[in-house]
């Protein structure tokens, strides 16, 4: 008796073509993960900016920067202080919701937030004049007076 062959894939070629599927999904995870904590740092930064442009419109107006006397984070006084410089809501982290670090005197601010991705370089920001910008180790994106 002749045997008839049935029409179908073997259990190789599906392994074959599990494991390449495999490959590719693992691989547009990891890129998709990436994207995200690249979108979060850019917002972070242009975050940073807006808050740093709004410093430097409220001193030409008032004469000075908001003086932050409780903490490193942006806290009511500073947000209250470039209430009509800064769109509504205050910017915060993307990922957090946290404010941003914020330290001030009526001459000098540094504004800092925390990147996710990280360069290994392990420094802290640095600014050379009262307030410092030392928030801790970790690689920050800081802007300070012009």
């Amino acid at each position: 008796m002749i045997k008839q062959r049935l029409a179908g894939f073997t259990l190789v070629e599906l392994l074959v073509v599990v494991a390449i599927v495999g490959v590719l999904a693992s691989i547009g995870i990891a890129s998709f993960s990436q994207a995200g904590v690249t979108g979060r740092d850019s917002k972070r930064k242009a975050d940073i900016e807006s808050i740093r442009q709004a410093l430097v419109m409220r001193r030409s107006d008032a004469g000075g920067y908001p003086i932050q006397p409780s903490g490193p984070n942006i806290a009511s006084t500073v947000q209250d202080a470039l209430a009509g410089y800064i769109s509504n809501p205050f910017p915060t982290d993307p990922k957090s919701g946290q404010s941003y670090q914020y330290r001030g005197n009526a001459t000098a601010f540094c504004v800092c937030a925390e990147l996710e991705s990280r360069n290994n370089s392990g420094n802290a920001p640095a600014f050379s004049a009262s307030p410092t910008c030392a928030f801790g180790s970790g690689d920050f994106y800081c802007a300070s007076n012009p």
